[in-house]
């Protein structure tokens, strides 16, 4: 019995003895000493060197540009004048019943209904006129640049003038005429007109930009449609035609961009491309961290679609006619309501591996959506801590 007690005895201080040297062990790891670094894991942020945008005096360079994009994907068709900007949209009903050969339309109404989305005067007066489409046009592709204005036609159809609130829903009589020969070309294909579509244009009336839903809404009560009562023989009929598809083309001329600032501005769409001199970094290291912090100016800015603020990051390949990028996105992530962050270690680390340095290009995510204006600042503001800040942690080879 004493042999075994005390081979307890001396098993019970050997873990304690053992417990006191993981804990102590443990205890350099998290506050190293000088010897407990020599213990540090190899992927800590030893032997690593810092570079800093502001302290290591790294230029950051910014260039906001116009590149018209496709809005098809857009859930706003925007129409109506806001200082120097400008939106129209083109609209065409499809899938149209065959059923109504050589009928008469006794009257017809497009109905619209507005989104709450504006730019950027809630109260603003909205005022459109509605004419014919004379050519075919690709919706889905087709941009502001690229669409020539003698494709509308000069007869009216319809107009609008008013103000909108929350969600309104507008019926705007339409000429019986169009309707008359949309309904006689689907029963009879040999029929000599083409369904182009109808164009939407403000007149100058208006003074602010609004938003209603487009045909990618699914929402049938809220999508644009049009209700026709349609005489066909003796036989009277009230039809809907629902079916749609819808583009906006928005502009903007002579843009004021505020001095010691660089904006992105959707819909139209204004992109900025942020360039970043690399001189102090030395080639061939690998690239553990590339952090990118940036601030929004919101006196300067617009923001309507505050569900998802995020801005796209990508590789600038080609600077030659349009931007060209590698494809590749990163998303930023907001540290508090005006600072933006992002990391980029693969872009850092394709540059310093010899990938030529033209810049990232910056977009909204959502690109195609609305009018949303966001004003950031640049390097040359004289207030520091508005700065872009870019700190770049590597490891020599």
């Amino acid at each position: 019995m004493s042999l075994r007690l005390n081979l307890l005895k001396f098993f019970s201080v050997f873990v304690t003895l053992l417990g006191l040297s993981i804990i102590g062990f443990w205890g350099c790891e998290q506050e190293p000493n000088d010897l407990g670094l020599n213990f540090l894991p190899g992927n800590d942020t030893l032997g690593t060197v810092v570079l800093n945008s502001e302290t290591d005096t790294m230029q950051i360079s910014a260039l906001s540009f116009l590149e018209y994009i496709n809005t098809y994907p857009s859930y706003f068709s925007l129409i109506g004048l806001y200082q120097n900007y400008e939106s129209k949209f083109l609209l065409k009903f499809k899938d149209i019943t065959s059923n109504y050969d050589s009928c008469t339309v006794l009257s017809a109404n497009v109905y619209l209904t507005y989104n709450n989305y504006y730019f950027q005067d809630s109260l603003g007066i909205t005022s459109f006129n509605i004419y014919p489409l004379t050519d075919t046009i690709t919706f889905s592709t087709i941009t502001y640049d690229k669409f020539n204005n003698s494709y509308i036609g000069t007869d009216l159809l319809g107009s609008y003038t008013g103000t909108l609130s929350d969600t309104t829903t507008i019926g705007i009589p339409i000429d019986t005429s169009i309707v008359r020969k949309w309904l006689w070309k689907a029963a009879n294909s040999n029929y000599p007109y083409n369904n182009n579509g109808i164009a939407f244009v403000p007149t100058t009336l208006s003074t602010s930009i609004k938003g209603f839903y487009s045909s990618l809404i699914l929402t049938d009560s809220i999508k644009p449609y049009i209700t026709a009562v349609v005489q066909k023989g003796t036989k009277i009929d009230t039809i809907k035609l629902s079916s749609s598809e819808s583009v906006t083309l928005s502009n903007v001329t002579n843009i004021l961009i505020p001095q010691d600032r660089f904006i992105l501005n959707t819909g139209i769409s204004y992109r900025s491309i942020l360039k970043f001199d690399l001189g102090k970094l030395p080639q061939n290291v690998t690239i553990n961290e590339a952090y990118l912090e940036f601030k929004l100016d919101e006196s300067n800015s617009f923001i309507k679609n505050r569900s998802d603020s995020r801005i796209a990051f990508s590789r600038v390949t080609d600077t030659t006619g349009n931007i060209q990028t590698d494809g590749i996105l990163f998303f930023t992530s907001k540290k508090d309501s005006i600072t933006y962050t992002i990391r980029m270690q693969y872009i850092f680390q394709k540059w310093n591996m010899g990938a030529p340095n033209y810049g990232v290009l910056l977009n909204y995510v959502y690109d195609y959506q609305g009018l949303d204006k966001y004003a950031f600042y640049s390097q040359s503001i004289l207030d520091a801590t508005k700065r872009p800040l870019l700190i770049i942690r590597y490891t020599p080879r």
